[in-house]
């Protein structure tokens, strides 16, 4: 029982790593002045699953030796390759440099290709107040895509992982400690 709620807590902090906001270190508690992150609003209310249906876990998978290396991989594909809205200008974090823009309406839309070759949009810019923004639904839309594939790959190889130390555990007992007092 606890080490399946343990399994649950690390599946739930891998999903995390796959949240810009998280790996960013953008404040995002919707108070304070602080709206919040406008990309974990918009995934609360639209979790459209279907482009995760024909995921090939076999060509796709994240490889990861322990826990903590899944933790890292997930956190540096969402840090390196996605923006939080208050770190589009910030010069602490690996510019994302796009690859194309095109126009529509008043918007400057800046394309990016991951290096699996799929294409996304980074962020916008209103033309009109030259102000960069990711809070819309178009980027929450191509983000999610990506980042949720990303956390159920990581999710996946975290369990694999688990499943590993329970074999491990089953063949010498010595590995087994006591659960924690609850």
């Amino acid at each position: 029982k606890v080490a399946l709620k343990s399994l649950g807590h690390n599946l739930h902090l891998i999903a995390d790593m796959a949240v810009p906001a998280h790996t960013r270190q953008d404040t995002h508690l919707a108070a304070v002045g602080d709206p919040g992150e406008p990309y974990e609003k918009w995934a609360a209310q639209n979790t459209n699953l279907s482009h995760l249906a024909n995921l090939n876990f076999a060509r796709e998978k994240i490889d990861c030796d322990n826990l903590d290396n899944c933790f890292k991989k997930v956190a540096q594909y969402s840090n390196e390759n996605f923006f939080s809205e208050d770190t589009i200008n910030d010069k602490n974090y690996k510019i994302i440099l796009a690859d194309r823009k095109e126009t529509r309406n008043d918007l400057e839309v800046y394309y990016k290709k991951n290096e699996k070759g799929e294409e996304y949009i980074t962020y916008v810019k209103d033309i009109k107040s030259k102000s960069f923004s990711i809070n819309q639904s178009i980027i929450h839309q191509s983000y999610w895509q990506l980042l949720s594939k990303e956390a159920v790959l990581g999710g996946a190889e975290v369990i694999r992982l688990f499943f590993v130390e329970v074999a491990n555990a089953q063949n010498d007992k010595s590995k087994l400690e006591p659960p924690p007092a609850e």
